[in-house]
């Protein structure tokens, strides 16, 4: 039975001008809903759902040069593709499963793509180190009475070792690990006091040799707020909600510039530069990220 692949040719590795897009998959059949980029730039995982049947849905794996097709594994929900671009962590039940991409996949669906390990403590992974050796998860802490309502950032090595870096009494919002893999930066948030639930979100960085947290900005309460770390690790970019100026109820998305460090000097040796404020960018919309 042929794939169906939306009409779309799948891509070919040519060099091209700066700026040219080049649609690579449709979607009249299946809508995507999420995917993820290798590092080496030549596989996308993405997560599709049927629009004429929603239980088709589930992880499919589109490489340069070959038809988009499924992954022969469980349905999950986020996913990483680590450095290495040949292994995926997706949350699949109570866990993170680790999932071979490199998989044969006219092999039998007994054994394609069956995952290599599975985590059943983590309930979300943010980040892996660039060296592959470490990646930041979270910690639901649903098996310790004591701190059932909070939330715990994790760093976890490929030898299993783990290691606790912060706990909140709100949420583990993102992670992500700096250039030199010496610094982990945190966006979370703490319950405030008071009889209306609200969290307050902020922005720490964390030495991973002494895990020692520095806050650097705390925002005010809010739901809409997200992280993305400059490539060279000196910026930056948050977005936040904004109240609208001429309708005090309505709330938009304002993308904000931090300046981290002044020069990748000033990184090697971890001194930040701490501006007062950081900077309002003209842009509006969702989840502001850096281009590689």
């Amino acid at each position: 039975e042929a794939l169906q692949t939306d009409g779309i040719m799948p891509p070919v590795m040519v060099a091209a001008e700066a700026g040219t897009l080049t649609p690579v998959l449709g979607s009249d059949i299946y809508q995507n809903l999420a995917f993820d980029l290798s590092p080496d730039g030549r596989t996308i995982v993405l997560q599709r759902v049927n629009r004429t049947d929603p239980a088709d849905f589930g992880p499919w794996i589109l490489r340069a040069g070959a038809d988009p097709r499924p992954l022969e594994t469980e349905p999950g929900g986020e996913f990483l593709i680590a450095p290495d671009s040949q292994t995926l962590l997706m949350l699949q039940g109570q866990g993170t499963a680790v999932i071979p991409l490199n998989a044969d996949p006219d092999a039998e669906e007994t054994t394609a793509n069956q995952p290599l390990d599975f985590l059943p403590e983590f309930g979300r992974v943010f980040d892996i180190s660039s060296d592959g050796t470490a990646a930041a998860m979270v910690d639901f802490n649903q098996n310790d009475p004591e701190r059932r309502f909070t939330e715990s950032l994790v760093i976890v090595t490929n030898q299993g070792e783990e290691q606790e870096l912060l706990n909140v009494t709100g949420s583990i919002l993102n992670a992500q690990f700096d250039p030199t893999n010496q610094l982990m930066y945190v966006l979370a948030s703490e319950l405030l006091p008071g009889e209306t639930y609200q969290e307050q979100p902020f922005l720490a960085a964390i030495n991973l040799e002494t895990q020692e947290p520095l806050k650097l900005l705390s925002l005010p309460p809010q739901s809409q707020i997200s992280m993305s770390l400059a490539p060279d690790g000196l910026d930056a970019l948050l977005e936040v909600a904004v109240p609208n100026a001429s309708n005090p109820d309505a709330v938009g998305g304002q993308t904000l510039l931090l300046n981290l460090f002044e020069s990748p000097q000033a990184l090697s040796t971890g001194i930040f530069s701490r501006p007062e404020s950081p900077q309002l960018l003209p842009y509006e919309g969702l989840s502001p990220t850096w281009l590689p």
